[in-house]
């Protein structure tokens, strides 16, 4: 491969250097052919369902059942929640602590093709999310592990256009698929019939309308113990102003759509990684019984 490294490089200007406007700049760059231009990264921050988990920070400690995004996972994320959300020390089952932002319900689209019938190492081929069961017992892994690709509506608005991976894992995972992603599949099938009826394009996308994901009802566990799952809040039955608030504007769509073809990648690699054992012990899950053997394939 050949490449033009001739071009000379540009001298800043004392108005550059207050400029933000990287429109401004691209339009007048001259940039060679690089040989190694830099892969995309699929690494991105972790949000996930927190049960019972105890904080520790405040006056007095309390459990607490919600989202939470571990912080330091990325600086810009960090400065955009910063302010917008609760900072919170968490103390995890086996006594390390951990700071993260505490999110009471998640807004927002998930970029899946598929809601997944059941678990398995090749879910990811037909519906670009990660759903897979661990098998490494006696470890915070063991069991049903859940990841999809997750678009915050409100950090859209704030400029930040990467997607977070929203993570369930053991009988949580079952809660989520039948009570959102199944919840979100039914109003995608009622507005394709209302658009088939008016001889209108009904190939929706699931990330066609934001949805929130919120603290549902309390369900009890094998042990006699109880957590609350997630759910989805949408009005039962579905109303006309659900859909119309609801629809993703033009401007969201565009980035969400942006990585569909690193969806498979993503999925793919996601997948794997949940099969593996554990690199550490830190078990911040909350507690449950220990999840019966998967099905035999």
């Amino acid at each position: 491969m050949s490449t033009n490294h001739e071009t000379a490089a540009p001298v800043a200007s004392n108005a550059d250097e207050a400029n933000t406007n990287l429109d401004e700049y691209a339009q007048q760059a001259e940039l060679p052919v690089y040989a190694a231009p830099v892969e995309p990264s699929f690494s991105f921050p972790l949000v996930q369902y927190a049960k019972g988990v105890l904080i520790v920070s405040g006056r007095k400690q309390q459990k607490h059942t919600g989202f939470q995004i571990e912080m330091e996972q990325s600086a810009e994320l960090d400065a955009l929640l910063e302010g917008q959300s609760n900072a919170v020390r968490v103390r995890h089952r086996n006594g390390t602590e951990g700071n993260y932002w505490q999110l009471e319900t998640l807004k927002g689209y998930i970029l899946c093709k598929a809601v997944p019938d059941g678990y398995g190492p090749q879910v990811w081929q037909h519906t670009g999310m990660a759903y897979v069961w661990n098998p490494y017992k006696d470890t915070y892994m063991y069991g049903s592990q859940l990841q999809c690709l997750f678009f915050s509506q409100g950090l859209l608005q704030l400029g930040y256009t990467q997607p977070l991976v929203l993570t369930f894992s053991r009988t949580v995972t079952e809660h989520f698929v039948n009570k959102v992603l199944r919840r979100q599949e039914a109003m995608l099938n009622a507005v394709k019939k209302a658009l088939k009826r008016q001889d209108k394009p009904a190939d929706l996308a699931f990330y066609a309308y934001w949805l929130e994901i919120c603290k549902g009802e309390e369900v009890t566990v094998k042990n006699g113990g109880s957590y609350f799952a997630p759910a989805l809040a949408m009005p039962t039955p579905l109303t006309v102003g659900y859909v119309k608030s609801h629809q993703a504007p033009a401007e969201h769509l565009a980035i969400i759509e942006e990585f569909l073809p690193a969806l498979p990648q993503w999925a793919e690699a996601a997948s794997a990684r949940l099969l593996q054992p554990p690199r550490d012990t830190n078990a911040n899950a909350a507690e449950e019984p220990e999840p019966p053997e998967p099905p035999a394939e």
